[in-house]
């Protein structure tokens, strides 16, 4: 009763109780999913976002342990951790032993194109951008294509990598798609094909690698 003397210290000790609860209760839950597989996953994730890749790889080392045959995605975090670490070389292992075991998974091939474009060698990447091409779902097809148009203008192949990088830019324009991750990089270096100019000098190669 509001009338009552008190009531409404009574009322915020009430809801500050709650909000402890409910703060409890939260906790308890990211504990609990922090033990399963997906969960150390989205932790290791969180960890990169965050710039602590040290742990981060930890627990993707940890993931491939206990779940070797599981997700590739576990592959992938690790690979993205030891990239963000600056060990390029342990980051293609990684992405091979994902490729490897999981052959026909489109994430596994499409990390293996883009990175082994960017930071190794573009023309020995070509195979695995065309597995993704040919793993694509609708959602991905555009992805695929541009990453295979970026390493195909890696290895030398201008027609090629046209071709890839008209079908997914046309796509995105047409759908009005101008977001800085997609359309908009790739849009500059079809341009720049169309125009006889290199679309990936040094410039707008360390670009693209500060993206990724």
């Amino acid at each position: 009763d509001p009338a009552q003397p008190g009531c409404w210290r009574r009322a915020k000790r009430t809801a500050f109780g709650c909000l402890g609860l409910v703060g409890c209760g939260l906790l308890a839950a990211g504990i609990v999913a922090a033990r399963r597989p997906m969960g150390r996953y989205a932790l290791g994730a969180g960890l990169i976002s965050i710039g602590l890749p040290g742990p981060s790889l930890s627990l993707a080392q940890g993931l491939i342990d206990d779940y070797p045959d599981q997700n590739a995605a576990f592959y992938l975090l690790k690979s993205a951790a030891q990239r963000t670490l600056g060990h390029l070389d342990e980051s293609f292992v990684t992405l091979d032993e994902a490729v490897q075991k999981f052959p026909n998974t489109f994430a596994a091939n499409d990390d293996r194109c883009l990175y082994g474009a960017l930071f190794g060698d573009p023309k020995a990447a070509l195979p695995y951008c065309d597995k993704a091409v040919t793993l694509i779902g609708s959602r991905q097809a555009n992805a695929a294509l541009a990453h295979r148009g970026m390493a195909r203008a890696l290895a030398g192949d201008r027609d090629g990598a046209m071709a890839d990088l008209d079908e997914a830019v046309a796509s995105w324009r047409a759908q009005g798609i101008r977001d800085a991750q997609f359309a908009r990089p790739y849009g500059v270096m079809l341009d720049a094909l169309h125009e006889g100019r290199d679309p990936l000098d040094a410039a707008a190669l360390q670009r693209e690698r500060d993206r990724y």
